[in-house]
């Protein structure tokens, strides 16, 4: 399922309780569990892209949690807490950054939602791990109550305090040495730690921008895509975690997860990714997808490629985090749950008494032969996904059952390796004493991800009562986000309609912000007899056909328009439209023949405008207004006259709008009239009409 479609998970563990609620995040967080979260410099599942990767890739947990005191937990104040003050370190040498000043004015008023969006889709991967809003910067309102936990998220993870320690970390991140295999980790965690910094005070929106397009613009510079990003982000991400950084198995599925997820539903306008990647940034940018959008998609195919096989990412290294999910079988490295796809890619060939055989959700065994080596194992299937032999996953391993090929764990943790070094490699290895469930002659430990409700994925490690060495390793790990992906993007493809209906309310935000693209951009005269009026800031014309103010995203009602329709001499037709589809924001045009002749009203020049409170109805959010700063809902009678003259009362009947009397009064110009309607209560304006007549 989609973000939209959840509502509330709970998670439970180490004695805490997380509510999380998409929109609205809000958090309950005992103080047992948030204290060892920041003493560890961490916020598990709330700060896992963050604080956790302000450690070198040699930190563990355990040195991590060096400053911190158990015995206080209790009782004590979360800002009594002493987190690790280790200041950031950067393997690069910071150069002096180069920022753009250009937004040095910059407010919301003024940027375009889509800069906006654009940047957080940088660091959506870490963004969601974090369970956090991801079109919001830093994933948190600044006045949302929980902002301290980002707060002290950045003073533990990162050592950022102020604006000063935030620039500092930003800087050093973003140092340009080249290009560099890390270059999209740092990058997109430059990203993040600016948009925290911006959510929690230390940074203005205009120096926010300052910084982010400068780092933004390097991102585009070293990479095509979102896909090639987050790839590049994963690969160092894994690696990361692999030499001992905090995280497990879980973690890295679950970004892997996110970000297939996001590469495939950009495909149905949902998601971060649906922003180009290749967007100008700018204050006044706009998307170019919104002119593209096809409601004609096909469904996805019962036998599609699952986005987890398609996504993959095959580890660099063994490492040393042996809760990292990754194994080392036949002298290749591999994360779990292994792709079938990945062991073919390393020379593994289907046994000829498997091949053909098709695969399902349940377990299938394969046999695979390479090098004339032979091993049988257990690959599952996708719901809803092709049932081919190399679409499938491993998730389960039994070393023992694999005699013949070697299996090792990171630390060097394999058959026949003594009890004592096991724990020694588990502990280097950052595996927290906590997480380890010691049994007789037995040992387990999670591989689901920090913060993550338990779901089945674990090692067990079984020693010989005789001599203390391994003589079982059974590993299980599942990547539960990848089987939701899949229905999720069915789920994304019949909401088409309404994922364009989104897209189209997100081009109608930027239009009103921005004034449009600046191919047809305007300035909105201060001439009433210009008969101009701006939605937001996109000034617009009266007058123009019906096609040209499609063009500018007037869509007409088919409920009021018919397109066979003449207008006969001293006749007039009027007809709804919704701007960019939406119908809360409706205006209506219409077309007075003043001529002597027939016109059909494709071919008319519309002289006819109106705007109302029941059609236009959230001026709040984006406001409605002409010449002389007079606006819809907010300009009084007293407002009008100042900036018009004096108004008239006009030949109408009162109408009511929400129950409320207004009488119209009118400006008259040899030109045409402009019209209002006023409200008996307040004097605002309820009502504009503009009347232009023909030269």
């Amino acid at each position: 399922m989609s973000k939209d479609d959840l509502t509330l998970e709970y998670v439970d563990y180490y004695n805490s309780r997380i509510e999380l609620q998409f929109g609205k995040v809000f958090y309950i967080v005992k103080y047992r569990f948030f204290k060892r979260m920041i003493a560890a410099g961490l916020l598990a599942t709330l700060m896992t892209g963050v604080a956790g990767c302000g450690m070198d890739s040699g930190d563990s947990e355990e040195t991590m949690e060096e400053d911190y005191d158990e015995s206080n937990d209790e009782d004590e104040e979360v800002d009594s807490i002493k987190p690790n003050k280790r200041a950031f370190r950067s393997s690069k040498n910071p150069t002096e950054f180069e920022v753009d000043t250009t937004f040095a004015d910059a407010t919301y008023a003024n940027t375009s939602p889509d800069l906006i969006r654009w940047l957080c889709a940088t660091y959506a991967i870490q963004t969601d791990a974090n369970e956090l809003d991801l079109t919001t910067i830093g994933g948190m309102e600044r006045d949302d109550s929980n902002i301290d936990v980002l707060v002290q998220g950045l003073k533990a993870g990162w050592s950022v305090t102020d604006r000063d320690s935030a620039i500092e970390v930003v800087t050093g991140l973003a140092a340009d040495n080249g290009y560099d295999d890390d270059d999209a980790w740092d990058l997109s965690r430059a990203e993040q730690v600016l948009g925290l910094a911006y959510c929690t005070g230390y940074l203005e929106l205009d120096e926010y921008l300052e910084y982010a397009v400068p780092i933004g613009r390097m991102i585009q510079e070293r990479y095509s895509s979102w896909d090639e990003l987050g790839d590049n982000y994963l690969r160092y991400y894994m690696t990361w975690v692999s030499k001992g950084g905090f995280g497990r198995a879980g973690d890295i599925n679950q970004r892997m997860c996110s970000h297939e997820y996001f590469v495939a539903a950009a495909e149905y306008y949902t998601g971060p990714y649906t922003m180009d990647f290749d967007l100008e940034l700018a204050i006044d940018t706009v998307a170019s997808y919104y002119t593209n959008l096809n409601p004609n998609k096909k469904e996805p195919a019962d036998d599609k490629i699952p986005e987890y096989i398609k996504g993959y990412i095959t580890p660099e290294e063994l490492g040393v985090r042996a809760d990292s999910g990754i194994v080392s079988l036949d002298g290749d490295t591999y994360m779990m749950p292994i792709s079938v796809a990945a062991l073919l890619d390393k020379g593994w060939m289907v046994d000829k008494g498997s091949k053909g055989t098709k695969i399902d959700s349940n377990k299938t065994d394969i046999t695979f032969t390479r090098r004339g080596k032979f091993i049988t194992l257990g690959v599952y299937g996708f719901t809803n996904c092709s049932s081919a032999i190399e679409n499938g996953t491993v998730p389960r391993l039994y070393f023992s059952e694999l005699e013949d090929i070697e299996l090792i764990l990171p630390g060097d943790i394999k058959l026949g390796t003594s009890e004592n070094d096991v724990y020694d490699a588990l502990r280097n290895g950052g595996v927290s004493d906590d997480d380890l469930d010691i049994g007789n002659s037995e040992v387990k430990y999670p591989l689901c991800g920090i913060g993550e409700m338990y779901n089945g994925s674990e090692m067990t490690i079984i020693f010989d009562s005789r001599d203390n060495t391994v003589k079982e390793v059974i590993m299980y790990c599942i990547a539960p986000h990848a089987s939701s992906n899949e229905t999720s993007l069915r789920t994304d493809f019949s909401q088409l309609e309404s994922r364009i209906k989104d897209c189209r309310r997100d081009q109608f935000l930027s239009d009103a912000i921005t004034g449009g693209p600046r191919a047809v951009r305007k300035t909105l005269s201060d001439d009433p007899e210009d008969y101009m009026f701006a939605i937001g800031n996109k000034a617009i014309s009266l007058g123009g056909t019906v096609d040209d103010i499609t063009a500018l995203g007037f869509v007409p009602d088919p409920k009021y328009y018919d397109e066979t329709t003449v207008v006969k001499p001293g006749d007039y037709y009027n007809f709804y439209t919704d701007y960019r589809g939406i119908s809360s924001y409706s205006v209506i045009f219409g077309y007075e023949n003043t001529t002597s002749e027939d016109v059909k009203i494709t071919d008319a020049e519309l002289n006819l405008f109106m705007v109302t409170l029941n059609g236009w109805q959230h001026p709040e959010s984006v406001t409605i207004s002409m010449a002389k700063g007079i606006s819809l809902a907010y300009s009084t009678k007293d407002d009008v006259e100042k900036a018009l003259g004096r108004l008239e009362r006009a030949d109408k009947e009162d109408v009511e709008i929400d129950g409320v009397p207004y009488s119209f009064f009118e400006k008259r110009y040899d030109t045409g009239i402009i019209r209002f309607a006023i409200s008996h209560e307040d004097k605002t304006v309820g009502n504009i009409i503009f009347i232009k007549v023909a030269q």
